[in-house]
C-alpha cells in the first residue's frame, strides 16, 4: 500500500471513534466477499479529497508569517551561533555559513592544487627543518638543504627554543644563513625534503639494532655514506653539489692514488756515527716543570 493511500485512510479515519481488534484471516469473508462486490456510486467532477482539504487549511492557517520567523530568527542567539538563514520576503532563504558552530562541523573543503616549491638556484639556499622523536629516547633536529639535499642531523636531550636556537647558529656558522626557513608543523606534506630523510635515517637505526650511547657514532656512518651517494633526483652526490668534489671514504684510502708525487729531500741528511756521544731530551719526564735532558752514546737504528 502506498504512502498516499495510507495518508488517505489516516485523514478519512480522524473523523470516526474506532477500537482495533485483531481478527485472523481465516475469518475475514465477509470483508473479503465486499470488497469483490462493491457498490456502484457516481462520481462527481471537481470534488475535492479530504485529505487535500486538510493540506490546504493547514498551509494557510500557518501560525507565524515569513516576517515574523525572520525578526525572531535575528533576535535569537543560538540560531546565530548555528547556520544562520536569512528569510526574505520572497520566501527565498539564504544560507549563511560563518557561525563558528558551522565551521567546526561542516565537511572538508575541496583541496587546493598542489603548489611546488619553486627550484632553488644555489647552496643553501632554502633549507627545510623539523624536529623528529623521541625517538630510541632521543629527540634529532634534521636540516636538509633543498638544492643539494645536504642533511645535517643534531641529537638533542630537549627540542626548547633556547635548545633550536643554538642548533640553528652551529648550522649557519658552518653553512651560512639561508634565504629562506621551512617549517611546517602539523602539515607534514608541506615539509617533504626533510620528513623523507627523518624516515630514512630512522629506518637505517632501527636495522642497526644499536642503543642509546653508539647512535652518535652510528648516525655519522649514516651521514657520511649519504653525502657520497648519488642522489636521484639531481643526478649526483650532495657532497659534489655543495663542495664540487665528492668525499672521501674508507674504502678510498685503501686504492692507491697514482698522481701522488714522492718529494725528494735537497741537502745533505745529517749523520751521526754509531757510538757517538748525543744529547737527548726527554719529554715526558720533568723537572720543575722543565724537560730533562741526558746523554746518551748513540745506537744504530733499524727499520721495523
Amino acid at each position: 500500500m502506498s504512502a498516499s493511500r495510507m495518508q488517505h485512510y489516516a485523514a478519512f479515519l480522524q473523523s470516526f471513534y474506532y477500537e482495533i481488534r485483531f481478527r485472523p484471516t481465516g475469518q475475514h469473508y465477509n470483508a473479503d466477499t465486499f470488497s469483490h462486490l462493491p457498490l456502484k456510486e457516481k462520481t462527481l467532477e471537481y470534488v475535492i479529497e479530504q485529505t487535500d482539504y486538510l493540506e490546504i487549511n493547514m498551509i494557510e492557517t500557518v501560525p507565524l508569517t515569513i516576517e515574523e520567523l525572520a525578526k525572531a530568527s535575528a533576535k535569537d542567539q543560538s540560531v546565530k551561533c548555528s547556520p544562520n538563514y536569512t528569510l526574505h520576503t520572497s520566501a527565498q532563504i539564504e544560507i549563511v555559513r560563518n557561525g563558528n558552530y558551522c565551521q567546526s562541523t561542516r565537511a572538508e573543503p575541496t583541496r587546493a592544487p598542489t603548489h611546488c616549491w619553486e627550484t632553488p638556484t644555489a647552496p643553501f639556499e632554502r633549507v627545510h627543518v623539523d624536529f623528529a622523536g623521541p625517538f630510541m629516547n632521543t629527540y634529532f633536529n634534521v636540516l636538509v638543504d633543498t638544492y643539494t639535499k645536504w642533511p645535517e642531523v643534531r641529537i638533542l636531550n630537549n627540542i626548547t627554543i633556547a635548545t633550536t636556537i643554538q642548533i640553528c647558529r652551529e648550522n649557519f656558522a658552518s653553512f651560512g644563513i639561508p634565504s629562506a626557513l621551512m617549517g611546517a608543523p602539523y602539515h607534514p606534506a608541506t615539509n617533504g625534503q626533510v620528513e623523507r630523510f627523518i624516515q630514512t635515517f630512522k629506518a637505517k637505526l632501527k636495522s642497526l639494532q644499536c642503543d642509546r650511547s653508539s647512535i652518535h657514532a652510528e648516525l655519522c656512518k649514516i651521514l657520511l655514506a649519504h653525502q657520497k651517494t648519488i642522489h636521484p633526483a639531481i643526478g649526483k652526490s650532495p657532497s659534489m653539489m655543495l663542495f664540487n668534489r665528492q668525499i672521501r671514504f674508507r674504502l678510498d684510502l685503501l686504492i692507491p692514488n697514482s698522481a701522488t708525487e714522492v718529494k725528494k729531500i735537497d741537502g745533505k741528511v745529517r749523520d751521526i756515527a754509531e757510538g757517538a756521544r748525543v744529547a737527548a731530551r726527554d719529554y715526558p719526564t720533568r723537572r720543575n716543570g722543565n724537560t730533562v735532558w741526558f746523554l746518551k752514546n748513540s745506537e744504530r737504528c733499524t727499520k721495523g
